[in-house]
């Protein structure tokens, strides 16, 4: 049989999951490694998440292996033994923003299932139940305090990466939050902008979620080809088609348009409705996937302009209405 063992960051999973290899004589893999390695090689070799082409390219070269040790699992990158640097504050501060590009998440799962195909795996990692081994017969999800997470992450770290067990903590209970909070499955990329990374603590849970700096008063070109790659790559892109905050909906600018017909991705109007006050109810209506088959075949600005008319139309119905439209 095959174990699967879920659940938040520094619950406790690989520490269980060994034992109870240990105590089955089954194989162990640590999934969290394989991404945290893979994360490793990608910095050293200078190759940002918002590449990935590139990303999904270096990946295919790689071969990771995780291999039993007294003080629990070895791992190897291209023969390489990277336990120790794998678990540093610069892999732990970006490697979800890698493991949320789906290409390099389809590669990994399907080594991981190719793993388990021989049965006598014990797998721990975030959503092996739901996602990598569906179809285990044993299914674990386990969890700890944040005060516990964090003081068991805080051991783990080198004492000069100069992160204090507070922070540690308040990283835990926001991230904790947001993934209370999110409704799909699938990652949602957003611009933000730049100033927002600057931010102590803020900065670091932003860019964990997978936003990426955009400078206020006009988009780089860097930021245009990191939107096209994340939509080409078939993730999702969040974009304020108004620039700001608008109770009315505001007027539309041409950026969501743009982005939708170059890439060919499908547009979902969103409206927040609220009073944007702290701690205030706020309302999120999604509506139906706007066609904009109309203008593929016109370039012109004049067709760019229809489009954003009729993306913000359907937007300020919803706000109006609290329904989602059609």
């Amino acid at each position: 049989m095959n174990v699967a063992i879920d659940g938040p960051a520094g619950a406790g999973k690989s520490t269980v999951a060994r034992l109870v290899a240990e105590a089955l004589a089954y194989i162990y893999v640590d999934t969290g490694a394989m991404y945290r390695a893979v994360t490793l090689h990608m910095l050293r070799k200078g190759i940002s998440p918002e590449d990935v082409p590139e990303v999904l390219q270096e990946t295919q070269k790689l071969v990771i292996d995780l291999l039993p040790d007294p003080d629990g699992q070895k791992v190897f990158c291209n023969g390489e033994d990277v336990t120790s640097e794998i678990r540093s504050r610069e892999v732990t501060g970006i490697v979800s923003r890698y493991a949320q590009i789906e290409g390099l998440r389809t590669q990994l799962v399907d080594t991981q299932r190719q793993m388990a195909l021989r049965k006598g795996v014990v797998m721990d990692g975030r959503d092996i139940g739901t996602t990598v081994l569906p179809d285990a017969e044993v299914k674990i999800f386990m969890t700890a305090s944040v005060e516990e997470r964090a003081l068991r992450r805080f051991k783990e770290l080198d004492p000069s990466e100069g992160l204090t067990l507070q922070q540690l903590e308040r990283d835990i209970a926001t991230r904790d939050k947001l993934d209370e909070s999110i409704k799909i499955s699938r990652q949602v990329r957003f611009m933000a902008k730049s100033e927002l990374f600057d931010v102590p603590v803020l900065g670091r849970i932003i860019k964990a979620v997978g936003a990426f700096p955009v400078k206020r008063g006009g988009v780089s070109k860097e930021s245009i080809k990191t939107s096209l790659n994340i939509l080409r790559n078939g993730e999702v892109l969040g974009i304020f088609p108004s620039g700001s905050r608008h109770n009315d909906g505001g007027i539309g600018k041409k950026g969501a348009a743009s982005f939708a017909l170059r890439s060919g991705a499908t547009v979902i109007p969103t409206a927040i409705i609220g009073n944007y006050k702290v701690f205030r109810k706020m309302k999120v209506v999604y509506g139906a996937p706007v066609n904009l088959d109309e203008f593929k075949e016109d370039p012109s600005g004049d067709a760019l302009e229809r489009a954003t008319e009729k993306i913000m139309s359907k937007i300020n119905e919803m706000v109006q209405t609290g329904v989602p439209s059609k």
